[in-house]
């Protein structure tokens, strides 16, 4: 039997939060990619980033031609709302997960030209992955709850996670008598808390569709 565009939506929102659950399992696994110096455990991590990636395209794909096709048998211009939301949803879950993968590639650059973070350098990216885990709780919680989306503390973390950035990119440079490649393993701190941004911007988005279409 044919789903209406109401249960077509449920369906759809059921599946966004298992991906949303999975970006929130990706940037664990990127945390520890900073952390860990054991090649076994970084090979392993970086297979999983790849493949959770792989995942997430093909959710969006699935999702866009499931929403697609209930879209043409919706009544309603708020049904309508909902699902042009879901899409957006859909869409920056797979942004969210492809920056991930470019994060995960760009600590694998670091590690194969043998470049380390000092002190002050390694603090900013536990920070900057704090403020992403937080966003990444907050995009999951409004998605389980859509009804009762947070727009305001979305944005508040956003805000929180880019003046985070613009105080790291004051100073990138090791701050501490760290030597010439703490000093060289920089612009990799910068790509990182840049595409953190990007992380960052990507969950905001979600809450915000989902605050549209309420």
């Amino acid at each position: 039997m044919a789903l209406t565009p109401e249960l077509s939506l449920l369906e759809a929102q059921n599946e966004a939060v298992n991906q949303a659950k999975r970006c929130e399992r990706m940037l664990g696994m990127v945390r520890k990619l900073l952390l860990t110096a054991d090649p076994v455990t970084q090979s392993a991590l970086h297979k999983r980033i790849a493949n959770y990636a792989l995942i997430a395209g093909r959710v969006e794909r699935e999702l866009d031609r499931f929403l697609a096709q209930a879209w043409s048998e919706a009544q309603g211009e708020a049904t309508a709302r909902r699902m042009e939301a879901m899409r957006t949803v859909a869409h920056s879950l797979e942004r969210t997960a492809a920056s991930l993968l470019h994060m995960g590639r760009t600590l694998e650059q670091r590690t194969a030209e043998g470049l380390w973070f000092d002190p002050d350098q390694r603090q900013d990216l536990l920070t900057l992955f704090d403020l992403l885990e937080q966003a990444a709780r907050i995009a999951v919680r409004n998605l389980e709850e859509p009804g009762t989306c947070d727009l305001d503390e979305a944005e508040r973390t956003d805000q929180a996670l880019r003046q985070h950035g613009r105080d790291a990119s004051i100073n990138p440079g090791p701050r501490s008598d760290a030597g010439t490649q703490a000093l060289r393993s920089s612009p990799v701190l910068s790509a990182l808390i840049s595409t953190g941004e990007d992380v960052g911007g990507h969950l905001l988005n979600i809450s915000k569709a989902l605050a549209t279409a309420r």
